[in-house]
C-alpha cells in the first residue's frame, strides 16, 4: 500500500487546534508564524482522516526521531506541507514525501547534480522553475525518508526512467521515486515500492465532516 492525501490549509485552523493531543499541540506552539502553524494543524487532520481511510483505528500518537513514527502500528508516515497545501503519505513500507510550489532558487546548482542541472539547462525559460522543483522535491522526500540528510542535495540523482499515471517515475539509489504535478504544485514520494501511489485529493468539507 502507497497512498497520498492532498488538501488545502485550512484559513480557519485554529478552530480544531483544541482537536489535536498535548504533545503536537506543544510542537505547533513553538512555531510563530500563523500560517506555519495553519500548515501543521491541518496535517494532523489529515493525518488523521489518511490514517482512518487506510483501515487504521488506533489512536493517532506520534515520536519524532526526528521523522514522525506511528507508536504501535507497522504503518509509514510522513508530511509536508508548502504554502496553501500539505501533503500526507501513507505505506506498509518506510516512506517520505514532499510537497512544494513552484520555485527556483539562485543558484540551482547547489541543489542540482551535474547530470539534472545540464537538462534544466536544456529547458525554456518558463519550464525552468517546474523541472528544478521537480528535483527539488524528489531530494526532500528521498532525505524525509531517511529522517536527515545524508548526503549533500548535489548527490542525490533523480533518475528519471518513465512517465506513468502522470507521475515522473525513477529511482535515487535503490529507491523508487514519483514525481508529479498540480496546479502550481510539484509532489514527490520515495519509498522501496515500485507500485504508482495512489493519490487522493481531500476536499475541506469532506475532512471536516470526519473531525
Amino acid at each position: 500500500m502507497l497512498k497520498v492525501y492532498i488538501t488545502k490549509v485550512f484559513d480557519d485552523a485554529f478552530v480544531y487546534f483544541d482537536y489535536l493531543n498535548l504533545n503536537i499541540q506543544e510542537r505547533i506552539n513553538k512555531n510563530k508564524d500563523d500560517l506555519k502553524k495553519k500548515q501543521m494543524i491541518t496535517a494532523e487532520l489529515l493525518l488523521r482522516h489518511a490514517l482512518i481511510d487506510s483501515g487504521y483505528k488506533g489512536e493517532v500518537s506520534l515520536e519524532y526521531t526526528p521523522k514522525p513514527i506511528l507508536k504501535d502500528s507497522s504503518l509509514s508516515i510522513s508530511k509536508s506541507h508548502s504554502n496553501d497545501y500539505v501533503m500526507v503519505a501513507v505505506s506498509n513500507e518506510n516512506v517520505g514525501c514532499d510537497i512544494e510550489k513552484i520555485r527556483i532558487v539562485k543558484n540551482p546548482t547547489k541543489v542540482l547534480s551535474e547530470e539534472e542541472f545540464e537538462n534544466y539547462k536544456k529547458q525554456k525559460e518558463d519550464k525552468k522553475a517546474e523541472v528544478f522543483t521537480l528535483y527539488w522535491t524528489a531530494k526532500e522526500s528521498y532525505i524525509k525518508y531517511h529522517g536527515s540528510l545524508t548526503k549533500e542535495y548535489k548527490e542525490i540523482f533523480f533518475n528519471i526512467e518513465r512517465t506513468i499515471n502522470n507521475f515522473n517515475g525513477g529511482k535515487i539509489e535503490d529507491l523508487y521515486c514519483y514525481q508529479s504535478f498540480f496546479n502550481e504544485y510539484s509532489f514527490a514520494i520515495v519509498s522501496k515500492m515500485f507500485t504508482v501511489p495512489k493519490v487522493v485529493f481531500v476536499s475541506e468539507k469532506e475532512l471536516k465532516g470526519n473531525i
